[in-house]
């Protein structure tokens, strides 16, 4: 039984060893994209800007199309329209609502169980490079 057992394992691992590996494949540029793309399921890629003004993908030039967002809300009035007259105002209405929307539409929420992170120094290392640390 164990001459049976060390034949197989023998004849198990001049196989693995006989087995061939593929050749590597050298492609060109071209032909490398063209294998990726097909990888990725990619079936063309986005055209750029176009220098003719009368196509859809146009690069543009002129400023004032560039601009999504032309009317910034005015910072001095309040959401509900009413203008911002004292400094209590500015302070306790005004400055909250904008550092909401920093929050909602700029920097994005912090959600509210986020752990406390507690920032220790384990070591302080004065290395220097020439005189300058």
């Amino acid at each position: 039984m164990k001459k049976l057992f060390l034949y197989g394992l023998l004849f198990v691992a001049a196989k693995s060893i006989a087995q061939q590996y593929p050749q590597p494949v050298s492609f060109t540029a071209e032909q490398d994209h063209a294998n990726m793309m097909k990888q990725l399921g990619i079936k063309a890629l986005r055209p750029g800007p176009s220098g003719d003004e009368k196509m859809p993908n146009h690069a543009n030039y002129d400023e004032s199309l560039a601009n999504p967002y032309p009317n910034l809300p005015d910072v001095l009035t309040l959401k509900n329209g009413k203008k911002v007259t004292t400094a209590s105002q500015w302070q306790n209405q005004r400055k909250p609502e904008i550092i909401e929307d920093f929050e909602r539409e700029v920097y994005g929420r912090i959600p509210k169980n986020v752990p406390k992170v507690d920032w220790k120094v384990k070591v302080t290392d004065r290395e220097f490079s020439g005189f300058t640390p």
